[in-house]
């Protein structure tokens, strides 16, 4: 009988489990040609934001370019270390990144895969896979607040002005994008929709940030697109919003409305062009192929 001394793996398992800290430690210098010395001659990067499968030492630097401006710092969420030889480890497992992303600290969570090679009595990286995790992991406070657009939409939907204001908490807000006044009782909110509620609006958003400021505080900002039916015909007006929420004996309650008309403008013929699908889509709607066939130049 003949085995390897236990205590030896032990502590090569040990080694290898500790690369992932010498790898981050480089991270930390800002330096990507400290962190390209951490990969083999041979070594293989497939990151986690870059198409390009990197099999040089420059490729590799390359990439640590671009990614270290984001500050990152790794922390492992779990690990999974194994000896395949001798001279041969590999550590895989889910990890989350600190970033700094246009001013503002964001974590990131991926999967990753390292395999390391000892070479020359150190430790290299010979293989590196980072993939993002293929589950959206979904925040349930924040899809309830994000959600809330459509329940405000649906209130536009009714025609029902009484029905939307009652979407708004006391002491609510509304800053609307078509009226200079703005609005801060109920009855005044009623009001702005007395008018708006006869274009018979239809919201979409194009781009939110929904935040928790604390449990019964949230805000969602960003980009919607409302259908409106003018005398003119049908038009598509985009504007930005931001939109705070409060809960009341466990409702949410809109506490701030802004809404505002886009400052640069939009280009109303592509706002037409991209319009044109719903009109087909609402065609489809009616089963009657005279007016999807309609849609079509002779």
């Amino acid at each position: 009988h003949s085995s390897a001394m236990p205590e030896a793996n032990e502590d090569k398992l040990a080694e290898v489990a500790g690369m992932f800290e010498k790898w981050n430690a480089a991270l930390a210098t800002l330096d990507p040609k400290k962190v390209a010395a951490m990969y083999a001659p041979s070594g293989v990067l497939l990151p986690t934001v870059s198409n390009k499968v990197r099999t040089t030492p420059e490729e590799i630097e390359d990439y640590f370019k671009s990614f270290l401006q984001l500050k990152p710092q790794g922390k492992i969420d779990d690990a999974n270390v194994r000896l395949l030889n001798a001279d041969t480890g590999i550590n895989s497992g889910v990890y989350t990144f600190d970033l700094v992303k246009e001013g503002k600290p964001v974590k990131v969570q991926a999967r990753y895969s390292f395999t390391y090679k000892l070479i020359d009595g150190d430790w290299y990286i010979v293989d590196h896979h980072s993939s993002g995790m293929p589950e959206v992991v979904s925040d349930p406070q924040l899809e309830e607040v994000a959600a809330q657009f459509d329940l405000w939409n649906a209130a536009l939907q009714t025609g029902d002005p009484k029905k939307v204001a009652a979407m708004y908490g006391p002491g609510a807000v509304l800053l609307p994008t078509v009226s200079n006044k703005v609005r801060t009782t109920t009855e005044e909110i009623e009001d702005y929709f007395v008018n708006f509620l006869k274009l018979k609006p239809f919201g979409t958003i194009n781009s939110s940030n929904v935040r928790m400021l604390a449990d019964d505080l949230a805000i969602n900002s960003g980009i919607y697109t409302f259908k409106l039916q003018k005398e003119e015909g049908e038009a598509l007006v985009q504007a930005r919003y931001s939109y705070t929420y409060q809960k009341f004996n466990g409702v949410w309650k809109i506490i701030d409305h802004h809404s505002s008309a886009m400052p640069e403008g939009t280009n109303t013929k592509l706002d037409e062009v991209a319009g044109m699908f719903e009109k087909w889509n609402a065609a489809l709607a009616t089963l009657d192929p005279k007016k999807v066939a309609a849609m079509y130049a002779p």
